[in-house]
């Protein structure tokens, strides 16, 4: 048997197989995060429910992709507001927030070239009154389904790690926003 058609077969065996395993891993994923914020929800609010305010917290931004351009579409605040966005290395996409419900949580979606897959997230801040002052806790999440795209159900096992950390670094930059104006 000639060299190419042995090659040939062992790299459909290797297909066949991790196509096979990936039925192991679950199609639907989620990645979950919290921050206590010194501030009341109604500040924290202006900073989530606008879109255009993303630059200021959202992780990836500019520093991401220095060729990233934005532009922004619907409504300035709020249900129907869009931010877009494409660059070299982080290629294009949006996040569009599909409910609003004042100073307590946005609900967006999130679809990006790269994924190819639609990301429904929210943002819940949830507010509390300790010393005397307003204390919110905001709490964001991604969550998506992988369907039969074996791939993208290899990668979702580690999105938590690598979206978490994300995650992480956007909730201190949105506190530190947040708690830095009066």
């Amino acid at each position: 048997m000639p060299l190419i058609k042995k090659l040939l077969i062992a790299i459909l065996a290797i297909v066949a197989v991790l196509y096979t395993v990936s039925f192991f891993f679950p199609s639907k994923w989620s990645v979950k995060r919290s921050i206590s914020i010194n501030g009341s929800a109604e500040k924290i609010f202006l900073y989530v429910n606008d879109l255009h305010k993303w630059g200021q917290w959202y992780p990836w931004t500019k520093k991401t992709d220095v060729s990233m351009v934005i532009t922004y579409d619907g409504p300035e605040t709020g249900e129907g507001s869009i931010r877009r966005w494409s660059g070299s290395s982080i290629k294009s996409g949006e996040v569009k927030i599909v409910k609003s419900e004042k100073n307590h949580a946005i609900r967006y979606t999130f679809i990006s070239e790269r994924s190819s897959m639609v990301v429904n997230g929210s943002i819940i801040i949830q507010e509390a009154t300790r010393d005397n002052r307003k204390v919110s806790e905001v709490i964001w999440e991604d969550s998506g389904d992988s369907g039969f795209n074996f791939f993208t159900r290899f990668l979702s096992g580690g999105l938590d790690k690598v979206i978490g950390k994300q995650f992480e670094d956007g909730l201190l930059a949105l506190k530190t926003a947040v708690e830095s104006t009066k």
